[in-house]
């Protein structure tokens, strides 16, 4: 009789109670049998690391959120750890994780997207600029608040 015990990395892992062994079908044709859990677990890892394909490819974040899950501009991801998260390598070669809850925020970088970067990355220039302006004329604004006003009413 066989029993499931758990999805490890997506793979099932049984234990075959007649052998007293672990079993798991990782794909069609390949199936690892253990003797313990811990070993079939260091089995899968193996596997999966040894026949993943992975190549990098360059990603940004949307336009359109506030805060990115990469920094700023392009970056590139690296790699996928055992946890399913991303890894990307930063502006400074430093190798970081982006979070689960970010995934939304990061869109696979096209370079036809160069175009529209840089006209935003210009007409957010022009925003700042334009807040800056309005803060200066903010300030140029002086008068009494009703609190001083008050303060100088007779009773």
């Amino acid at each position: 009789m066989r029993a499931k015990i758990e999805t490890y990395r997506g793979i099932d892992i049984e234990f075959d109670t007649c052998n007293e062994k672990f079993n798991c079908v990782i794909s069609e044709g390949i199936k690892l049998e253990k003797g313990s859990y811990k070993l079939m677990q260091e089995a899968i890892d193996k596997y999966l690391k040894d026949n993943q394909s992975f190549k990098p490819f360059k990603v940004t974040n949307k336009p359109t959120t506030l805060f990115g899950g990469v920094g700023e501009g392009v970056c590139t991801v690296i790699g996928i750890r055992k946890d399913g998260r991303f890894v990307y390598e930063n502006k400074e070669k430093k190798k970081q994780q982006i979070a689960d809850h970010y995934e939304r925020d990061i869109i696979l970088y096209e370079p036809e997207m160069e175009v529209q970067l840089v006209e935003i990355a210009y007409l957010e220039t022009l925003v700042d600029d334009a807040r800056k302006k309005v803060e200066e004329a903010k300030k140029k604004v002086k008068g009494i608040t009703l609190a001083e006003y008050r303060k100088n009413l007779k009773p």
